[in-house]
């Protein structure tokens, strides 16, 4: 089967939970034997146009406009839209799976049938986010949420089928469409069981003394709730004067964050790590005793959360986004009572203090990630792609 992907982005040009999705998912399906190009634009002139990757994946970059012009905002997604149509016709017979409504809205109108995978409402996620990094004038934000909320609403009626990741962002694309919320289909995220895997670690990113070692992996913006997490930790060291937490990740708060840790007295306690590999990110789920997933909101599936439970540890999250649908049937004492600093402190600390209910949640964690695995994942949307093509 030929299966065309269109995105806005692609791993590892950037590494977020949607780009790694859809890498990872491409090179599970060309696993099963399937021929899959992702189309996506490009983010550095320095990348190739056309790229046969070592996964079997075929990379199709399109150039864009530079943001920094008045004028992205109108261009750039009149380029995406045209360059994903250009793609749709010269893939004639694929399947075509689409990721990102701006590029997307170019199958609507031009009436392609395509897939869609509602990822998150962008309205709210990304530009709400990254509005400022554009160049438009403050008055002009709300206008481009809007437009863009328009947009998501238009590409999720237009789409032949839809997917969601958890039980939670079909209600956020109910919120978009009620019809498309009820015929979407729940198909989870996945995790690289092989990468992420249970195998024995040293604790390098700690001292030896660290105890506990808490990690944590997020982008550093205010949804991710690495702050909140931050202003714990006065709170558990007060508990625990020997713990220790590793923070993996990088985004616009990186500063403020660090400014944060310094003023609450977190020197020697806390190590901000930025960006780190793959290999890297596995050996920190490894080491850690528990991850923490300190997510205020729009939470839409949990990839961090498998893979650290894909690794063997233990991971408490707040009740926020899917974080529930992941936590809840493995143990529902690895949520906190709410998304606050104080109800994390707590979290942690009640779960520490208890060695044998931490150890028995470690020794459960693997098996309560192995159905996410990419090979299940890749197997089911073959089926939908076949359903599709009848």
């Amino acid at each position: 089967m030929e299966i065309l992907f269109i995105a806005n982005a692609v791993a590892p040009d950037r590494v977020g939970g949607l780009e790694r999705y859809v890498r990872e998912l491409a090179a599970a399906l060309v696993g099963l034997g399937h021929r899959v190009t992702v189309h996506a634009k490009q983010l550095d002139p320095e990348h190739p146009r056309m790229e046969l990757a070592d996964d079997g994946v075929v990379i199709i970059r399109h150039g864009v406009p530079s943001r920094d012009r008045l004028a992205f905002a109108a261009s750039y997604p009149a380029v995406s839209m045209l360059s994903a149509l250009r793609a749709a016709r010269a893939h004639t017979g694929a399947v075509i799976h689409a990721h990102y409504p701006i590029p997307s809205l170019g199958l609507a109108l031009g009436r392609r049938r395509y897939l869609y995978t509602f990822h998150a409402p962008v309205y709210r996620e990304v530009l709400a986010e990254r509005v400022n990094s554009y160049a438009l004038p403050r008055p002009a934000h709300p206008v481009a949420i809007a437009t863009m909320r328009a947009t998501e609403r238009v590409v999720v009626r237009s789409a032949t089928a839809i997917t969601v990741l958890s039980e939670f962002m079909r209600g956020e694309l109910a919120r978009l469409d009620a019809r498309a919320g009820r015929r979407a289909t729940r198909i989870p995220g996945g995790v690289d069981l092989g990468k992420f895997s249970s195998a024995a670690a040293t604790p390098s990113m700690w001292t030896a003394s660290a105890s506990p070692r808490l990690f944590c992996a997020r982008r550093f913006t205010p949804r991710t709730g690495v702050g909140e997490l931050l202003e714990a930790m006065p709170r558990i060291r007060s508990v625990f004067p020997d713990v220790q937490l590793a923070i993996a990740g990088q985004g616009r708060l990186d500063g403020q964050l660090r400014t944060l840790a310094s003023t609450l007295g977190l020197d020697g306690s806390v190590r901000f790590l930025g960006r780190v590999s793959d290999e890297e990110l596995a050996e920190c789920y490894r080491s850690a005793e528990l991850v923490i997933m300190p997510t205020q909101e729009l939470e839409g599936f949990g990839l961090a959360t498998v893979e650290a439970l894909a690794c063997g540890t233990a991971v408490l999250g707040t009740p926020a986004g899917a974080t529930p649908e992941i936590l809840g049937p493995l143990d529902p004492r690895l949520l906190t009572r709410d998304c606050s600093p104080a109800a994390i402190a707590e979290g942690v600390i009640a779960i520490v203090r208890d060695p044998a209910l931490l150890a028995q949640l470690a020794q459960r964690a693997r098996a309560h990630a192995e159905p996410f695995g990419w090979d299940a994942v890749a197997r089911a949307y073959v089926d939908l792609y076949r359903r599709m093509a009848a």
